[in-house]
């Protein structure tokens, strides 16, 4: 289990042979400004994403990852929001942060200025608690979200009002999630978004955008540069979930 050295805990569901983290982890943590711990469920993960995953969980300085789960099956990502929403809450983090496995930087101290200016909305606004989820803009996301709304905090930092939050970069107070529990019937690929904005929203909360915090997801150059095997992974996680609730982590590492 992993010994908390952050406020925050970040979680990336990952799986087959996408091998991604390999730069995603070295960029993300050079960019951020601020250390969170780091944790990843990888889904049937071939022996070539294992040994990267290993590698990362075993960097003698930590600046890898924290904690690796590993399943037998693709089970999605629900399941390992499931598994990363209780391990936050019983190891006592404030945050939880959404990473995807292919999301890398375009601005430097990404994460230290969003929770800068995420805990500056909370005291403008005199609330005794976090109603936001929060993140940056994504650049090269084929429908981005609509913008429904602005703040503008003096000559600071603008906030956008947007009606989702993709899994791209997306950080939740642990507060704003009590309650809430990822549906694990959905498809494997869909849904999260949906999901946490009707929490969200069931809270009185808001989904928060900072334009000019900016990270980078190609996902039509991504997507060109999967294989046959996993093209058909992606296209299949819109229709189905993984449905076998009864089975066993096939490993867990510390």
């Amino acid at each position: 289990m992993i010994q908390p050295g952050s406020d925050v805990l970040a979680y990336t569901p990952t799986y087959g042979d996408r091998l991604n983290l390999l730069a995603t982890v070295p960029d993300l943590r050079g960019s951020a400004g601020y250390w969170f711990d780091w944790a990843v469920w990888a889904g049937d993960p071939s022996p070539e994403l294992r040994t990267v995953l290993d590698k990362q969980l075993e960097d003698p300085a930590q600046t890898g990852i924290q904690y690796l789960q590993c399943w037998n099956e693709n089970r999605g990502q629900h399941y390992a929001t499931t598994e990363a929403l209780a391990l936050a809450r019983t190891q006592g983090y404030k945050w939880l942060l959404r990473l995807d496995d292919d999301v890398l930087h375009k601005t430097k101290r990404w994460l230290k200025k969003i929770l800068e200016r995420t805990q500056e909305l909370r005291r403008l606004a005199k609330d005794n608690q976090y109603r936001i989820v929060v993140g940056p803009r994504i650049v090269g996301l084929n429908t981005p979200p609509k913008v429904e709304g602005q703040i503008q905090v003096g000559q600071s930092f603008q906030a956008n009002i947007v009606e989702a939050l993709g899994g791209a970069c997306r950080l939740h107070p642990i507060e704003l999630l009590e309650g809430y529990a990822p549906n694990l019937y959905l498809p494997t690929g869909r849904g999260d978004p949906q999901g946490i904005g009707a929490h969200v929203d069931s809270k009185d909360g808001l989904l928060v955008q900072y334009p000019d915090i900016r990270m980078i997801h190609r996902t039509n150059q991504l997507e060109e540069e999967d294989s046959p095997s996993m093209q058909h992974r992606r296209r299949m996680s819109h229709y189905w979930p993984w449905l076998g609730s009864e089975a066993e982590p096939r490993e867990e590492a510390e």
